[in-house]
C-alpha cells in the first residue's frame, strides 16, 4: 500500500468516501494507529482536525477498501498482528487491562484455533468471553453476534473428533 503524507490537501484529494480500514504511520514508517470506518475520508479528517481521540506524530496513512461486513474483522487482525501503540494504549485505558495472561495449554488451543478458523485471537477470546456472559446470564444472547465464531469453531472440533 501506498503511503501518503499526512495532510488536509491530501486526506481531501486521496482519502476516499468509502468503507475500508485505514493506516496512520509515524515518520519512521512505524504503525501508529489502525481505525475502520464507513466514510476513510470524514474520519480522516476528525483525526486531522483533532475531533477525534487520537493525538499523535502522524506522518502519514494509507488505506485498504473493504465492505462494512468485514471491517471490524480485518481491523482486529491487524491490531493483533502490528499492535499500533496508540490502539494498544487506548484499549488499556478503555479496559484496565494491560494485558492477559494464558496458561499455556490455552495458549497452544488459542493459536490451533487462529490457525484452523483463519480467526483473530482477539476475536475468538471476546466470542467465548461473550458466550459465556451470556450462559451465566450477564448479557442477552440477542444483543450480542458471536454466532460466525461459534460456527467456526464447532466447525473445527468436528472435523477433529471425525480424525
Amino acid at each position: 500500500m501506498k503511503k501518503i503524507a499526512y495532510t488536509r490537501q491530501n486526506i481531501d484529494s486521496y482519502a476516499p468516501v468509502k468503507s475500508g480500514v485505514y493506516f496512520l504511520f509515524d515518520d519512521d514508517d512505524r504503525v501508529l494507529y489502525i481505525g475502520k470506518s464507513k466514510n476513510i475520508k470524514r474520519r480522516l479528517v476528525e483525526h486531522f482536525t483533532g475531533v477525534s481521540h487520537l493525538e499523535s506524530d502522524t506522518h502519514s496513512f494509507t488505506f485498504s477498501l473493504c465492505s462494512e461486513k468485514v471491517m471490524d474483522e480485518i481491523e482486529s487482525i491487524m491490531i493483533s498482528n502490528l499492535e499500533p501503540p496508540i490502539n494498544i494504549k487506548k484499549k488499556s485505558e478503555l479496559t484496565g487491562l494491560k494485558g492477559i495472561y494464558f496458561e499455556p495449554n490455552v495458549l497452544k488451543m488459542l493459536d490451533i484455533l487462529v490457525k484452523e478458523t483463519g480467526l483473530s485471537r482477539s476475536r475468538i477470546v471476546n466470542d467465548l468471553v461473550t458466550l459465556k456472559f451470556c450462559e451465566a446470564g450477564l448479557l442477552d444472547e440477542k444483543d450480542v453476534n458471536i454466532q460466525g465464531t461459534l460456527d467456526k469453531i464447532n466447525d473445527y472440533t468436528n472435523r477433529r473428533r471425525k480424525k
